[in-house]
């Protein structure tokens, strides 16, 4: 099973001192700001370390790349810098499966493998929901993860 705590530790360990505003000034997703606090994410030194979290990291991709292809605001997808692109979301969940499937190992088996997977996956839509119904650092934590797992 997951380490439930694994992924939370993950992201306090990362410390942004300011909120940072996911929207423009006409209140529409602000693609400038998703990538200020990715790029801050990625940078700080902070990277998944084991099966839970490389699980959790395909399950953000996956719920991050869903997203933007279920949008019907295009001009914010298509101003996205690339990095945070549905393509390049497409290519980090295949790499995180297959980091994880090689960690796997002997550790657990198929089922317990199954049950992981899907404890990441709703880990992350409970994160995506609080980014999407703007909730108080709905958005930084769930870009964070993303940046976390660049």
């Amino acid at each position: 099973m997951i380490m439930k705590y694994a992924v939370p530790t993950m992201l306090a360990a990362l410390a942004i001192s300011c909120p940072v505003l996911a929207d423009d000034a006409a209140g529409r997703p602000d693609a400038a700001a998703h990538y200020a606090a990715f790029d801050a994410a990625s940078k700080s030194g902070l990277s998944p370390q084991s099966m839970s979290e490389e699980l959790a990291c395909a399950a953000y991709w996956e719920r991050w790349a869903s997203s933007l292809e279920a949008t019907s605001d295009a001009a914010f997808v298509a101003s996205l810098h690339p990095d945070l692109s549905v393509a390049n979301a497409r290519g980090r969940i295949i790499r995180f499966q297959r980091i994880a499937r090689r960690r796997q190992g002997e550790m657990v088996d198929e089922a317990e493998f199954a049950e992981d997977i899907a404890e990441a996956q709703a880990m992350a839509e409970r994160s995506y929901g609080r980014y999407a119904r703007r909730e108080e650092r709905g958005f930084e934590r769930f870009i964070e993860m993303l940046g976390i797992c660049r």
